[in-house]
């Protein structure tokens, strides 16, 4: 970064000052041409540096050393330097652009002078400073945005002047300089000795290394542990789904009359809250990347599951879960609620996914997802009469409500219900005790043959399962099947408390609560908790088919899943009422209890509160689709109440839970795989583990290539909706087959309806009407703390051809302003839409492109290998030919994704196989396959064991 970049990175007083010492200092260098040790030698391409052994023969010091590149990239490498053991003078390494280490100052120990490294642009490691021990001058580190840590520094024992880390946008852990804080005789003397960032006043680091107490928790958690690891707390982690960061006045937000969430609020006082957090756009993807620790573009699962979806974007039946690892550290596991990540359609487990997936029990919904509004009211009326689902009174709507009538439960109880017997809504009181209300009608025996007791309706009556893992491998699964006739919320609640109460204390547990809330369709909340608890209250009279009352009613939702969370965790007795005026605070069994609280995925657009961007939100990666709330209390957590500003992401809760469990799993080899923020829970300054991030969204693999039908959501197309009645329940107009609407101008949509949206568009243009914003289909991204970088397509029509044409388009974004505070990347944020771009822009850009192709490399797998173990063997073919057997549809040995395992797929596998061999391969029958199989286990490796005994091994 030259001094102009600065000027556009910070302009401030210090700044000015420091680069009029840098300039000082630099007057009257000249290069080097004498062979003197005693010379001053300044170094400024790479010749320069490569002629330094010949040009200073026996010279294992020099007076002062400065390296400063004279043009942008000449100088990239400092390993001829390595016959120097000391710098008489000072050492500068300044404004070099390209030089990414120290590497070749390995043999200094000891610098009489200063100290300078700045400014040095993609410096991104201080390996080379390892060995040295003494600094006679200051020792400055600063302006470097891509250096992440400073632990080469550890061996330092003195400096003459004072330490200077400042404005490292990258640097997250500066625990490098805590042996010689130790040295230091108090804290004061720390204080006048050591400037990191914004503790000294001076330019921001980023999170994790702007304060002497964070660099000394990073060390002392390194050195000593952290209490956390390995110590196999209870988990009891509670997923909220649809609830971005934007809903919550926990973190801020919440817009002009943010959900009451008191529960939430005492619970983070309580523990700690994350407040940049980022999960995936749409719930399976950051479901499964929590269970598994995989990114989308690793685990193949890129969008909302639905009935479509083949088994290769659901979770892998061969994939070591959390699940499995926490059964082999002794957990017993329960997921309560929404699964979502696999079956029953195209998968060979079907409703028993969460059962192989390695939890000991399930209990809720393997759909994933809340059936519509039943506006039949339980059959009592004509489709779309009670938008609700449920008779009104007649003072909320004097069309088609009622005062009274009978309302029949599912066991043929009936009891007459009316306005004058005390009842304000004795429709919606009906419903919400699991009845059908019969309006203006007296009780009879049988109930009238139009009641219908089978219709699901939303969160109040819904179709569940319940299943555990069989003593035997191998054992049939039991599923019990049943309908839920209560308030999905509380049902889900309730049996989460049952089953932690019927744990032995001998044995430690994990429990997921997936909510079903706030997701749509959304409906009013059970009365009750306007007549006690918190006071919400939800009118009768309101539309759940209106975006302004559907934003009323899912605050409410979020109100009372802050007070069933609350619930959870005092009838389950980790948490108590004991605190000022009542307030929650952990139990002795609590604070041993890992608690965590946490959103899938953004907010639904036209929910999502300012400053977020509405349309921006789930669905897409831009900050308000992927930003989420983060709650953790109870075990490891210290510092409570405070927040923790730095980057995580989803699957870090999966790597804080491995850590807590004593799980060794490799954590933290690639920029994208899961770390743990055990540290960031003990200390609310400390290192932050996480400097890189990256999420995708992408329609998920359906046969033929096909992905979900075309839904309007207001004058915009997407194909998030995975059917009819999921984009009706979100205000859609279905132009899938089937469809019903009229267009936004009041055309009839065809009842075979589009398979896409730009067919859509083709459509609206010949009826001479305006065309629907395309909704990006595909996109990805890859950021730092400061910057984003966004690339988004999508398939629209062009009238030129009249036909379809592929539209790409790349953002850069800043998403932290120069104090640290949070930007949104809205459209006209885009840094790439200005005429030119600062230097650090440009950095950013050429950084976080690499970052994101590193990403996309990750999720090149070989098709043929379907158990993902990184190589295509003769397991592979054993395993698919048992698909084959067994199941012959849909699986991760569906190589050609045609929606079938057969005889196509084994010879896809074979081939491979021999490819790899080196070996030719004939064309056999399908029943030659597996004897080609038992030929081949003879030349390459093989672990010779069925899926079932696959499975097996992963239960043992």
């Amino acid at each position: 970064m030259n001094i102009s970049q600065q000027d556009a990175h910070n302009t401030s007083g210090l700044t000015l000052w420091f680069r009029a010492v840098i300039l000082f200092f630099s007057v009257g260098a000249q290069q080097a041409a004498a062979a003197s040790c005693s010379d001053e030698v300044v170094l400024d391409n790479q010749q320069a540096i490569n002629s330094f052994a010949s040009n200073y023969a026996g010279c294992s010091s020099v007076h002062n050393l400065i390296i400063e590149e004279s043009s942008p990239g000449n100088i990239i490498s400092l390993q001829p330097l390595s016959q120097l053991t000391q710098i008489d003078g000072t050492l500068r390494v300044i404004y070099n652009s390209h030089l990414k280490t120290l590497k070749g100052l390995d043999g200094i120990s000891r610098i009489h002078g200063a100290l300078d490294i700045a400014f040095n642009d993609r410096l991104s490691s201080l390996e080379g400073l390892q060995n040295v021990s003494h600094v006679g001058g200051f020792l400055d580190i600063d302006f470097s945005d891509y250096l992440t840590d400073i632990d080469e520094l550890s061996n330092v024992e003195s400096v003459g002047g004072t330490v200077r880390l400042i404005q490292m946008r990258g640097l997250h852990d500066c625990k490098g300089i805590a042996p010689y804080l130790h040295t230091l005789p108090s804290k004061a003397a720390q204080l006048e000795k050591v400037k990191v960032g914004l503790e000294a006043g001076l330019p921001r680091n980023g999170s994790g290394a702007n304060s002497i107490a964070a660099c000394l928790n990073s060390y002392e958690g390194q050195t000593n542990g952290l209490a956390l690891s390995g110590s196999k707390p209870n988990v009891v982690v509670f997923i909220m789904d649809d609830v971005g960061l934007d809903q919550l006045a926990t973190f801020g937000y919440g817009g002009d009359v943010p959900p009451a969430t008191p529960t939430l609020d005492q619970i983070a006082s309580a523990g700690a809250r994350f407040t940049n957090v980022w999960a995936m756009p749409e719930c399976s993807p950051s479901r499964v990347a929590l269970f598994t620790g995989q990114l989308p573009v690793m685990s193949g699962t890129t969008g909302a599951l639905g009935p479509s979806d083949l088994a290769n974007a659901q979770l892998n039946p061969y994939q070591d879960t959390l699940l499995d690892h926490l059964n082999d550290a002794g957990y017993t596991s329960a997921m309560v609620g929404k699964w979502h990540m696999g079956g029953p359609e195209n998968n060979e487990a079907e409703k028993t996914t969460p059962i192989e997936a390695g939890f000991d029990y399930y209990y809720g919904n393997v759909h994933g997802f809340l059936r519509s509004i039943d506006s039949t009211a339980g059959g009592i009326a004509s489709k779309g009469t009670y938008s609700c689902g449920f008779v009104p009174s007649l003072a909320s709507d004097p069309t088609h409500g009622a005062d009274t009538g009978a309302c029949y439960l599912a066991n043929v109880n009936c009891t007459v219900i009316s306005v004058s017997g005390g009842t304000a809504e004795p429709g919606r009181t009906c419903m919400e005790q699991g009845g059908v209300f019969d309006p203006g009608a007296e009780c009879t025996a049988p109930p009238p043959s139009f009641i219908d007791f089978e219709m699901e309706n939303a969160y109040y009556v819904g179709d569940l399962e319940k299943m555990s893992k069989p003593d035997q491998v191998g054992a049939p699964i039991e599923i019990e099947e049943f309908t839920a006739r209560e308030y999905r919320t509380t049902v889900e609640s309730n049996e989460a408390i049952r089953w932690i109460n019927a744990q032995n204390s001998d044995q430690p547990y994990f429990l997921a609560v997936s909510y079903s809330a706030a997701h749509t369709p959304l409906q009013q909340i059970p009365q009750t908790f306007g007549a006690a608890g918190i006071g919400v209250t939800t009118s009768s009279s309101f539309d759940c088919n209106n975006s302004i009352d559907q934003r009323s009613l899912q605050k409410s939702i979020i109100s009372v899943m802050s007070e069933e969370i609350g619930r959870v965790l005092l009838e389950s007795g980790l948490m108590t009422r004991s605190g000022p005026g009542d307030s929650l605070e952990l139990t002795a069994a609590g604070a041993k209890t890992l608690i965590v609280i946490f959103g899938d995925n953004g907010t639904l657009g036209y929910s999502v509160n300012l400053p977020f961007d509405p349309t921006r939100a789930k669905g897409q990666v831009y900050q308000s689709g992927v930003q989420v709330p983060l709650i953790i209390a109870g075990a490891g957590v210290s510092d409570v109440g405070l927040p923790r500003h730095g980057l995580a992401s989803i699957i870090d809760i999966y790597g804080v839970i491995s850590d807590a469990a004593g799980l060794d799993l490799g954590l933290g080899s690639s920029p994208f795989d899961p770390v743990s923020i055990a540290g960031n829970l003990a200390h609310a300054r400390t290192a932050n583990q996480r400097s890189r991030i990256a999420v995708n969204v992408a329609p998920n693999v359906q046969p033929n290539n096909a992905f979900n039908p075309p839904c309007a959501l207001g004058t915009a197309c997407s194909v998030t909706p995975i059917n009819k009645g999921v984009c009706e329940d979100n205000n859609g107009v279905w132009f899938g087959a089937e469809a019903t609407g009229v267009t936004a101008a009041g055309s009839p949509i065809p009842s075979s309806g589009f398979n896409d949206c730009w067919t859509v568009n083709q459509f609206l243009h010949g009826l001479g009407e305006s065309p629907l914003a395309v909704l990006p289909t595909a996109q990805q991204a890859a950021a730092t703390e400061t910057y984003k970088y966004v690339v988004t397509s999508w398939v629209d029509f062009d009238p030129q051809s009249n036909g379809p044409k592929t539209v790409e388009i790349d953002e850069l974004f800043l998403i932290k302003d120069a104090n640290g505070d949070p930007l949104i990347d809205r459209e006209s944020l885009n840094l790439l839409a200005q005429d030119t771009l600062t230097d650090d822009a440009s950095l950013a850009l050429e950084v976080l492109r690499g970052d994101l192709q590193q990403y996309q490399a990750l999720g090149n797998w070989n098709p043929e290998d379907g158990n993902r173990d990184g190589v295509v063997n003769t397991l592979d073919l054993a395993l698919a030919e048992q698909v084959t057997i067994s199941w012959g549809l849909s699986s991760f040995y569906d190589v050609n994704q045609d929606g079938l395992t057969n005889a196509e797929d084994l010879r896809a596998i074979e081939q491979a196989i021999a490819r790899i061999l080196g070996i030719p391969v004939p064309t056999l029958p399908t029943l030659g396959l597996l004897i080609l199989a038992l030929s081949l286990g003879f030349l390459a490796y093989n672990r010779g064991f069925t899926i079932l005994q696959y499975r097996g091994m992963k239960d043992d």
